[in-house]
């Protein structure tokens, strides 16, 4: 299956409990992760064009990589980057692949080529921006001081907006076209989990713990940055959960 998980939605701990669950060859790990829109300031191998990015030719610097995370899928540097995850997501979906991937939804891919099935973790964003961006991943938290900007600024907030509105977009528009997306919230794993049709899926989800929340960890104008400019009604009742 392929599961969409950004940072601070538990996605390394999914990624670690499914060693139990799975053939370690058929995990793979953020297969995408190299390749990220030129906006966000951290762990690229390339860095696409913010609004075609999937257009351009599979970048050779990226191949290599990919195959690694992917246990094999060797992409062809003469084809469109658009045409490689096509090839290779439309396998990954048809197998027992888990397949957990991020920056895909940005660009709509999935919705554009009709794939079914995809199941989103979420988490209420500002829960989720300072669990990735600031407790335990020094390096996203390091990039975006780098140039000027931490976390706790307009741009690192408006960065993180940005990333969490596409995937929300993404996710809508696959419910619009009735492609059967699967929305599982962090809050509530083990209530949201029993949509996921996959019985090894679900086994993964075992010990998550959902109750960590960061409240009062940055500036209340920002908090409400957050709260006024990203979709999360629809999937949170309220704001304080």
């Amino acid at each position: 299956m392929i599961v969409i998980a950004y940072g601070g939605t538990g996605s390394s701990y999914l990624l670690k409990n499914s060693d139990k669950f799975y053939d370690p060859r058929k995990i793979h790990r953020r297969p995408t992760v190299d390749m990220k829109p030129s906006f966000w300031p951290s762990g690229k191998v390339v860095a696409l064009s913010n609004h075609n990015g999937y257009e351009m030719r599979m970048p050779s610097a990226a191949v290599g990589r990919m195959s690694i995370r992917t246990r094999g899928f060797w992409a062809d540097d003469t084809l469109s980057i658009e045409e490689n995850l096509r090839k290779y997501f439309i396998l990954a979906g048809a197998t027992d692949t888990l397949a957990i991937v991020t920056w895909p939804t940005f660009y709509g891919f999935f919705s554009r080529n009709r794939i079914k099935n995809i199941v989103f973790i979420i988490r209420h964003p500002l829960h989720q921006s300072i669990g990735w961006l600031e407790l335990g991943r020094k390096s996203d938290g390091d990039s975006f001081a780098s140039d000027g900007n931490d976390l706790y600024s307009i741009v690192g907030i408006d960065r993180f907006i940005r990333m969490w509105n596409a995937n929300i977009d993404e996710l809508l528009r696959l419910q619009h076209l009735k492609l059967q997306p699967i929305v599982v919230r962090f809050e509530y794993i083990h209530e949201d989990i029993k949509q996921i049709p996959n019985a090894t899926l679900r086994q993964c989800f075992e010990g998550f713990q959902t109750t960590s929340r960061h409240y009062n960890a940055m500036p209340i104008s920002l908090e409400q940055r957050l709260r006024h400019r990203c979709i999360w009604h629809g999937f949170y009742d309220k704001w304080e959960i």
